[in-house]
C-alpha cells in the first residue's frame, strides 16, 4: 500500500493524472482485499489469546527498550 501511495504522489507531482487515477484505484482495491483478508483472520483468533499476546510482546519490547539503555 505504501508503494501504491508513493506511485500516486509522483504521478500527481508529475501532473499525470489519469495515472495517479489508476494507482489510487489499484490502491483502493489493494485496501479492500487487505481487510478482507484481516475479516477472515480475525474470526478465526480467540480474542483472549490475542490480548495475552499483545500484553506479553508489549512487556517483551518493554524488556528490549531498557536493556538497549
Amino acid at each position: 500500500m505504501a508503494e501504491h501511495r508513493r506511485h500516486k504522489e509522483a504521478a500527481v507531482d508529475a501532473e499525470d493524472y489519469p495515472r495517479a487515477g489508476r494507482v489510487r484505484d489499484e490502491e483502493k482495491r489493494v485496501e479492500r482485499a487487505r481487510s478482507e483478508l484481516i475479516r477472515e483472520w480475525a474470526a478465526t483468533v480467540d480474542p483472549v489469546d490475542l490480548a495475552e499476546a499483545v500484553v506479553s510482546l508489549r512487556e517483551l519490547v518493554a524488556a528490549l527498550r531498557n536493556f538497549r539503555n
